[in-house]
């Protein structure tokens, strides 16, 4: 039904339902929208897309385990993600490039001593990850203060120059550096580097907010955040030695001394929050920084490669392939190992049989010896007593086999002997000479009693022989010995 057919009271009806409609529909289109814009901005927020974010590149030998989006890890933390992955073309002497950015605040972490970049496995399928160490020496990787290059002598004559710092190492004629990297710029270094015939420093806007305070009015303070003194403040009692030197923090001591030293007032500055945007980029080669105009220059950071887990696996396996024809010719002689045993040990079992009799012998015979061992007790302690004795002290084995009484006797014997032998030995002699004088004047004796002799065995001779005396001397027969035998007829 058309509109203008409607009454009037419909039409007002219908016209207030419509506008009911079209602010819910307005509604929810601004909460729609309020809602992808607060996903907008978390997902942003998420992912650091409101972030600073400085750039890093590294060289590895195989790209395997790494992908664009990869997130790179620092202490644990998810801190950026890598951008790109991409092969050296081929004269190259590195592989492969990957480059991976850090957000901020992590890339403070990131300093030219001791900061490296990681390649690790990740997990068992050849994952792997990228992950960067803190720095412990050095200087920043990239420079977030506003830098500038002068010449040293606009430097001389630019007001409160100390409020920057130098942003490179200054080399001197005899190797040693003139300035270091953040060392305050100050007019007694800048007149030494005039006098070095330097001509143009690059230096940073370290600290701001430069201006006088009394020493009084500091000492009342409670903390001094991020204050530094600006100027070199002479000691009246030591010219030479400063009592305080620029770019040294505030501190209460330190205002002690100058209000012991007599100064009422003193200049400070404070340090001035790092910027958002990138300002220099530090160059191993040339020891300073650059500045970062052109946006797309990234810092080489030197990395550690560790192979994934599949090569290692594969490695591995390849060890095992290689060695597995030692293992099977193991086994083989580990089969013959068992066979041989199982041979012995049937063997065994049989001359363990054979050798229960000799066992149970052997048990009758200890138990024998026992009975003989106990049996000789009383004897062995009596030869024990015997050895005691004997060893008890110098001749007692003497003692023993003559007793006291006995030895008493022996020894009067043989005084009495020893006091005799002298007489025996003379009346020996005595009858010796006495025979031989007897001898000497029976010359005939000897003669007579051989002829004696011969007669007296003559005589035994015919009694041998008369047949009455016959049968007293007949000799016994003794068996007559076989006769040989005849060899044996030849055939």
């Amino acid at each position: 039904m058309p509109l203008q057919d409607l009454t009037p009271q419909l039409r007002t009806r219908l016209s207030r339902v419509e506008r009911v409609v079209g602010l819910f529909v307005g509604l929810a289109t601004l909460l729609l929208a309020a809602g992808f814009v607060y996903y907008i901005y978390h997902t942003a927020q998420r992912k650091g897309w409101f972030l600073t974010k400085a750039a890093y590149f590294i060289f590895v030998d195989s790209a395997a385990g790494l992908k664009v989006g990869d997130p790179v890890k620092l202490m644990g933390f998810d801190v950026g993600k890598i951008t790109r992955i991409d092969a050296q073309p081929p004269g190259e002497y590195f592989n492969v490039y990957v480059e991976f950015e850090l957000r901020d605040p992590y890339y403070g972490y990131i300093w030219t001593d001791g900061s490296r970049a990681k390649i690790t496995p990740a997990d068992f399928l050849g994952k792997r990850s990228l992950e960067v160490t803190k720095g412990t020496n050095g200087v920043p990787s990239y420079l977030f203060f506003d830098m500038t290059e002068l010449s040293v002598r606009a430097a001389l004559a630019t007001r409160d120059i100390q409020t920057r710092v130098f942003a490179e190492h200054v080399p001197g004629t005899n190797g040693a550096a003139l300035t270091d990297v953040f060392q305050p710029v100050t007019l007694p270094v800048l007149q030494k580097l005039a006098d070095a015939e330097v001509q143009r420093i690059r230096v940073a806007d370290y600290f701001h907010n430069v201006r006088s305070i009394q020493i009084e009015e500091a000492l009342r303070w409670e903390s001094y955040p991020n204050m530094v003194y600006i100027d070199d403040v002479a000691d009246p009692n030591n010219p030479q030695k400063p009592l305080v030197s620029v770019g040294r923090p505030v501190a209460k001591g330190f205002l002690e001394k100058l209000a012991a030293a007599g100064h009422k007032t003193v200049r400070i500055a404070e340090r001035r929050p790092p910027n958002k945007i990138i300002a220099g980029i530090w160059q191993d080669q040339s020891g300073r920084y650059d500045f970062y105009t052109n946006k797309v220059q990234k810092y080489w950071l030197l990395s550690d490669e560790s192979p994934a887990l599949t090569d290692r696996a594969d490695a591995v396996l390849k060890q095992v392939d290689e060695g597995l024809p030692g293992i099977l010719q193991l086994t083989n002689q580990l089969a013959t190992v068992l066979s041989n045993t199982v041979s012995l040990t049937a063997r065994l079992d049989t001359v363990l049989s054979n050798a229960l009799p000799v066992v149970t012998n052997v048990n009758g015979l200890v138990t024998n010896v026992d009975a003989i061992v106990a049996d000789l007790q009383p004897t062995i302690l009596h030869l024990q007593s015997i050895t005691a004795l004997l060893t008890n002290s110098q001749g007692a084995l003497g003692d023993w086999l003559i007793p006291t009484n006995l030895n008493a006797q022996l020894q009067t014997t043989l005084t009495n002997v020893n006091a005799g032998l002298p007489l025996t030995l003379s009346n020996v002699a005595n009858l010796t000479s006495n025979l031989n004088a007897q001898l000497q004047a029976n010359s005939n004796l000897v003669s007579n009693v051989n002829s004696l002799v011969v007669e007296t065995d003559d005589l035994l001779a015919g009694l041998k022989r008369h047949w009455l005396l016959r049968s007293a001397f007949k000799e016994k027969k003794t068996n007559a010995p076989p006769p040989p035998r005849k060899p044996p007829p030849r055939r």
